[in-house]
């Protein structure tokens, strides 16, 4: 009896070291599992942040864009002690990579709009803000930096238009525009008799390319066509370090005129009825012939209402002038810059 019951009790005791064992097993298991569910989840976290940078990446605007690099750099801040390595460390630093080169296109991007818009306080501001992110690129930002001062040494820019919308069927004339100041240097061509001195044009391709302005006769006389020669010669070299490069579609963009100033200057000078090509004949020629011919949009008066152009307005030159300004303008932005071929 006594053998009995002390072989059963080795075997409770066995089936207790059994027991132990099993549940020492399972728990080590379960750790396990834990332990692996919690590296996937990191891992998962961690893919997430990239994929979060990458959708940013391709997606979001700048200051978007911003917002996500700062929060993912916190997050690897945070993930140092972790010692990242493996793809996934990798792949979210080459995303936060990615997406600092991102910015630094959009900071770059961004400043050149500022520099289309040749508008100095802005364009200050963007520089300023460009100087303390640093990401610019150089050459834009020395771009940048002389257009500064090539704005600061000209008239300063007009008022701005009153923010609102044109009508679609009344035209009203802007009363924050000073036309005896702005349109006197114009008044003279008001009565379409003004003609400009030297009123040639050239036909390229032509065997007789120099015609006379009015009727397009052929130019003869040697000294006027050897003087438009040199004239021709003189504006092409103008052009000439920019001509054929994205710079100077830049600076012909930057041609644009504000419809308010077209607007004052049809009512100034009731260019209503005016024909297309007489605009031309009877007052941008003229006008621009005793500033050395310089383009319409230089003349003192008109260089503060020119801007970056947002708009492309083709014509046809026996067209009235005033529909086409009553088409730049109508149902438009008060504030539009047009450019007009």
């Amino acid at each position: 009896m006594g053998r009995k019951n002390r072989k059963n009790r080795k075997s409770r005791e066995e089936e207790e070291a059994e027991e132990a064992e099993r549940i020492r097993k399972v728990n080590e298991e379960h750790e396990r599992e834990m332990a692996a569910a919690e590296a996937a989840e990191v891992k998962v976290a961690k893919m997430r942040h990239g994929l979060t940078l990458r959708l940013s990446i391709k997606f979001d605007s700048l200051e978007h864009l911003r917002t996500t690099i700062a929060e993912a750099e916190a997050s690897e801040q945070a993930d140092t002690s972790e010692h990242i390595r493996g793809d996934v460390g990798a792949e979210r630093r080459a995303a936060l990579e990615d997406a600092r080169e991102r910015v630094a296109w959009l900071a770059t991007a961004e400043l050149e709009r500022a520099m289309l818009r040749r508008q100095l306080p802005s364009l200050l501001d963007a520089i300023a803000e460009a100087e303390e992110e640093g990401v610019v690129d150089a050459a834009v930002l020395a771009r940048a930096r002389a257009l500064a001062t090539v704005l600061e040494a000209e008239p300063p820019c007009a008022e701005a238009a009153p923010v609102g919308t044109h009508g679609a069927n009344e035209l009203l004339r802007p009363h924050h525009i000073d036309c005896d100041a702005i349109f006197s240097p114009f008044m003279h061509c008001a009565d379409k008799t003004t003609t400009a001195t030297h009123d040639y044009k050239f036909w390229g391709g032509d065997s007789q390319p120099w015609r006379h302005g009015l009727d397009d006769t052929p130019v003869t006389d040697p000294t006027a066509i050897a003087s438009e020669e040199q004239h021709k010669l003189a504006a092409e070299a103008e052009d000439k370090s920019t001509a054929g490069t994205p710079a100077h579609a830049v600076l012909l963009r930057c041609c644009g005129v504000r419809i308010d100033f077209l607007l004052a200057l049809t009512f100034a000078l009731n260019l209503w009825e005016w024909r297309t090509w007489e605009v031309v004949q009877y007052l941008v020629k003229p006008v621009t012939e005793c500033e050395q011919r310089c383009r319409f949009v230089d003349l003192q008066g008109v260089r503060p209402f020119a801007g970056a152009a947002t708009v492309f307005i083709s014509h046809c030159w026996g067209g009235r002038w005033g529909d086409l300004v009553a088409a730049a303008c109508a149902s438009s932005d008060t504030r539009r810059v047009v450019w007009i071929d």
